[in-house]
Parts: C-alpha cells; structure tokens; sequence
C-alpha cells in the first residue's frame, strides 16, 4: 500500500495535492483522508503543513496507521483516526471540511453508491472546499499478445468485484460522476499510464504492487471462484511471466474540483 503511495505521487509529479494554492495549506485547513488504509499520506501532509487539522477514516484501522499516528505524536504532531464505512453517511457534519482527500481502489466502493459517495463529500465540505479522488483501474491494457490465463485473470478481476456489488472500471467515469453530482465547479480530469514491469524502476515497483495486491486477495478469491490457492498462485506466476514480454499498463484517474461557493 505505502508502494502504490509513492508510485501515485511520482506520476503526478510528486504531488500529494492539486490545484490547492500553498497559502491555504499553510494557513491550516481541516483535512480528512477518505480511506486512509496506512495513513501515510496523512503522516506526510501532517508533516509538510503542521498548521492543519487532520482526520483519517476507513473500514478498519490499518496498524500502519495508528504507528503513523504514534510517529507525529511523537513529534508534537497528531491526526484523529475513524472507523466508517465510505459506503455509508459519515460521521461528520454539514460543512465540516476545507479539502477531502481520497485514494482507493475502484472495488472498495460499490456501483451504485459511487454517486451517494461523492455527495456525502459534497455535504461534508464547506462552500469553496477542495475534492481531490484518485482512483486505479484494476484492468489490464495490453500492447503485445498476452497469455490465455492473463485475458482470464482480467476478466476475473471484474467477476471478484462483481458480489462486492463494485465494478473495477468505473474509475474511468470518476470525472462524470463528480460533474453530474452537480455540486462542485473547477473540476479538472486527468488520466496517466502506470506500466507494469518496464519503464524503468517505476514500472518493476507497480509489477511488485500488483502481485503484492494479488496475493492479499487470495482468500477472497480463492472463496468467490471456489479455486485452491495453489490455482491462485498460478495466475500471479503467469500474470509476472507475462509482463516479462507484453507491455502492460493500468490507468490510474485522478479528479480535482470545488464545492460551490454560496453565491455559485
């Protein structure tokens, strides 16, 4: 998880925030993590702008995240963590919050919630508060001929999410949902490329990310596609041959906007 961080920050240019001008983060804004998972990128933000007032919520607590938390302690630095569901209302107020941040996977929020999600954040900002989502695309694109098991494994990513009630592409509407919940102005889109085994450092570090996130699933998988793990371990194997001779890549999505202002 902490990988996958710093590999979103190195294709955004090393930003953990955009289009938010460095003054407000320097006057102190209140900040809140939507599914925070290890709270790293709420320790460094609590590092880089101390004057904020920061919160984390996810599902459960992640022990990165409370040792994260016990490190800015330590420093004289604090954010609050709380367990809540991101399909569910939070437990925040009207107008609580000057920026919401949230990096996740597609599947972690149901389809048809995806709109009641994003107006939940739209009620916890204030008039003129910032959204920033990011959101990876579990499926492949392949320029090369990929193997049998590979083109199964792609399609078995979508039937994994499919109980969930998620859908492991709706990432690439993340601009649309924003637009239409109509509450938000400014809204700025951006795609970039992840690739997976080449290009460098970067592309063998999003290969080890996609097997390590393989491997935390195999439970899960191993249950929906009545498999044994050892099948499971067949399609990684596979799946890491292949990105030895396909270039493979993985979107990642990324929507940046404004609650409107009250005269808006």
């Amino acid at each position: 998880m902490n990988i996958q961080h710093h590999l979103l920050r190195q294709l955004f240019n090393g930003s953990n925030t955009m289009g938010i001008p460095e003054s407000k983060l320097l006057s102190g804004m209140k900040i809140l993590d939507a599914g925070c998972g290890s709270a790293i990128w709420l320790a460094e933000m609590n590092r880089d702008y101390p004057q904020g007032e920061y919160y984390g919520v996810d599902i459960d607590i992640n022990p990165w995240a409370t040792t994260f938390q016990t490190f800015a302690r330590q420093e004289g630095r604090d954010f609050t963590l709380v367990r809540a569901n991101l399909n569910e209302r939070l437990p925040f107020e009207d107008n609580t919050f000057d920026f919401v941040h949230q990096q996740v996977y597609a599947s972690v929020i149901y389809k048809d919630r995806w709109p009641l999600v994003i107006a939940e954040y739209c009620r916890i900002l204030k008039p003129g508060g910032y959204i920033d989502l990011i959101c990876l695309d579990s499926t492949n694109e392949f320029h090369g001929t990929p193997s049998k098991i590979h083109l199964e494994v792609n399609d078995l990513f979508q039937r994994l999410a499919e109980p969930r009630g998620a859908d492991v592409r709706i990432a690439r509407e993340l601009g649309n949902l924003v637009t239409s919940n109509g509450g938000f102005v400014d809204i700025a889109s951006m795609k970039r490329a992840a690739p997976l085994g080449w290009g460098g450092v970067a592309g063998l570090l999003w290969q080890e990310n996609a097997r390590r996130g393989m491997i935390s699933l195999t439970d899960y998988a191993c249950a929906c596609l009545d498999i044994t793990p050892e099948k499971w371990n067949t399609y990684i194997t596979t799946l890491n041959q292949d990105l030895e001779k396909v270039r493979v890549v993985q979107y990642v999505y990324r929507v940046f906007a404004r609650k409107r202002a009250v005269e808006q």
